[in-house]
């Protein structure tokens, strides 16, 4: 069984979550910049099985592509010449940084890890997954 791989696309950190071999529980896997990530996934799903990537498609409120649009389609372009067996699905990502902050504040995280961008990006990348996970499970 495959794994299932979101991504939280940014122009300066990449966060990425994994699910559990049984594609249940979404995970926190790594914040990486956008220059890391690739030559990450290339030793990752060298030595995991994954089958989707879960990319977060960044809208504005009134449902558009937001600017970083372009670098986004290109690292996703990237990904499907790499990996050509990977099932790409976009996911609308609104709000899951305001969600990711309030989930932090809700765990009693002090408020400067929770201001940290890194745990934002993380918890933002298990959100789109857990999104899909429950997708899957209806």
């Amino acid at each position: 069984m495959g794994r299932v791989l979101a991504v939280d696309f940014g122009l300066k950190r990449v966060g990425l979550a994994v699910s559990d071999p049984l594609k249940m529980i979404a995970g926190p896997l790594a914040v990486l910049s956008p220059q890391q990530t690739l030559p990450f996934l290339d030793d990752y799903l060298r030595r995991e099985q994954v089958e989707v990537l879960v990319v977060g498609l960044p809208l504005d409120l009134k449902g558009r592509p937001n600017s970083i649009q372009p670098q986004l389609e290109q690292f996703v372009q990237q990904v499907q010449q790499r990996f050509p067996y990977l099932k790409i699905v976009w996911l609308d990502e609104r709000f899951s940084s305001q969600m990711a902050q309030r989930l932090l504040a809700q765990a009693g995280l002090p408020k400067g890890k929770r201001r940290q961008k890194e745990s934002i990006d993380q918890v933002s990348a298990i959100l789109i997954l857990q999104q899909f996970l429950e997708k899957q499970l209806k």
